[in-house]
């Protein structure tokens, strides 16, 4: 959580929302011995980056490697121009919602249009925790993640609201766009890889990205088990098509999730240590890509930290926090005054589930829906990577 005396250069920071693509990756890793972190934000580094990265995991040959290296030169251009149009989306969202800030407000987010690249040193000490990044794509979320900080008053959290809903299907449309580029350029890449290494591939190359239950709708579950399920070409599509008078149902639901889960962290923080709070800084979101630790994609450490309440993640890293028993006891008797509020938003998540799931399911065969039946409810292991 941040505090209101936060400096501008740490707040821009985190408006920029997790670990973003490099501009130039071949510059950054010749300057000082730094690299790129292999945890960068999910479908923004490309399939070739992150199996570089998890080369020797993979087992890959030197000449996997360059083939690897060679493909993806033919795909470089067309990331290159989704950067670019990510960015212009974001300079002209950030156009219309500018105009409800006011100019120290504008002032400190004027940063919030560009992807930020992350670096660490190579040699590090790993981690024996996981650090969470928040993923923030458009500028509406980076303002409404920073908003306590900003001073947003609930006039101007409205009106951002309603500023962004002419940018929201242009988004949709470029994370679709953004999605099928990474999927050719893996099918592409899989061609220079064993069977086996195909199937581990595809874990590094979306595994490090942890969604909560709560927050999943059941196109992000289908989206997710897409080749479990054996799903087609045409059914993904039209599932992609079908969701859409859903996206934002879901989006206000987890804008007052959101809001639920900040004013809990608020009243729970008062009694963590600094270094505690900073640790625990991106505990209220609810997709997230895990970042400061290696670990096996099919069992990703974070799962934990991505429980439904802040109370119920504070808990799960307790150790790793340093939490005193004392403060165990105030962590569990806070949240008991927000237990209520949890049970009626998930009271109303399951009946619009089911609504999605019905317009779905025409899409799905009879064993496919049988097969994610269940998907309406949540499940603590419904919260795995993606």
């Amino acid at each position: 959580m941040r505090m209101r005396n936060v400096t501008a250069l740490a707040l821009a920071t985190m408006l920029a929302g997790g670990i973003a693509r490099a501009e130039d990756q071949g510059r950054a890793q010749d300057q000082g011995g730094t690299r790129l972190s292999p945890a960068l934000e999910q479908l923004r580094e490309t399939v070739a980056d992150r199996l570089v990265s998890a080369a020797d995991e993979l087992g890959l040959t030197a000449d996997q490697r360059e083939k690897i290296r060679q493909i993806h030169a033919g795909y470089a251009e067309k990331y290159q121009a989704q950067r670019d149009a990510r960015r212009a989306l974001r300079r002209d969202e950030f156009k219309a919602l500018g105009a409800v800030l006011t100019p120290e407000q504008r002032d400190q987010v004027k940063d919030a249009v560009e992807e930020r690249i992350v670096m660490i040193k190579e040699g590090t000490a790993k981690r024996k925790w996981p650090e969470v990044a928040s993923l923030r794509d458009s500028v509406a979320d980076r303002l409404e993640a920073a908003a306590d900080e900003l001073g947003l008053s609930d006039e101007q959290r409205a009106k951002i609201r309603a500023s962004f809903q002419p940018f929201a299907q242009k988004y949709r449309e470029q994370r679709s766009e953004h999605r099928e580029l990474v999927e050719d350029e893996l099918k592409a890449v899989g061609e220079a890889l064993t069977a086996e290494q195909r199937k581990l591939a595809r874990r590094y190359v979306e595994g490090r990205v942890v969604v909560a239950a709560a927050s999943r709708s059941i196109t992000d579950r289908l989206q997710a088990a897409a080749d479990k399920l054996g799903l087609t070409a045409d059914q993904r599509m039209k599932i992609v098509e079908a969701s859409e008078s859903y996206a934002d149902k879901f989006r206000d639901m987890r804008r007052e999730r959101r809001s639920l889960l900040g004013d809990e962290m608020r009243a729970i923080a008062v009694i963590l240590t600094p270094e505690q709070r900073e640790k625990a800084r991106d505990y209220r979101e609810d997709r997230v890509v895990v970042t400061g630790v290696e670990f096996d994609p099919a069992n990703p450490p974070g799962v934990e930290q991505l429980r439904e309440t802040i109370a119920d993640r504070l808990q799960a890293a307790a150790d790793e926090l340093g939490l005193t028993a004392d403060q165990r006891e105030k962590i569990r008797q806070i949240h008991a005054g927000y237990a209520q509020k949890y049970q009626a938003q998930r009271d109303a998540r399951r009946p619009l589930r089911r609504e999605e799931f019905k317009a779905l399911g025409a899409v799905l065969t009879p064993e496919q829906r049988d097969q994610v039946k269940d998907a309406v409810e949540e499940r603590e292991d419904s919260g795995r990577a993606r």
